[in-house]
């Protein structure tokens, strides 16, 4: 604070402690967080696994069984994950 002048250090003084203080939302739910939306998201994400695996039913057995693998292995890594 060496290079504020006097009016400068007087004005930061004052708001510091206003700018320090954390005012409460009058007990209003914050409209940036999502609430009630899980539900959708678990139906959606289980629209993509049917979809990947019609996609993938359509290819070789191999590639078929692969594919599988490597997203069971990817789900449970995420499961896993999550849960630590």
């Amino acid at each position: 604070m060496k290079y504020l002048n006097g009016s400068a250090l007087s004005l930061a003084a004052t708001l510091t402690p206003i700018l320090a203080q954390s005012s409460e939302p009058n007990n209003r739910p914050d409209p940036l967080i999502s609430r009630g939306s899980n539900i959708a998201i678990y139906i959606g994400i289980l629209i993509l696994i049917v979809a990947a695996t019609f996609a993938v039913r359509s290819l070789n057995y191999r590639v078929e069984y692969a594919i599988l693998f490597a997203l069971f292995l990817a789900g449970l890594l995420i499961a896993v994950i999550l849960f630590i």
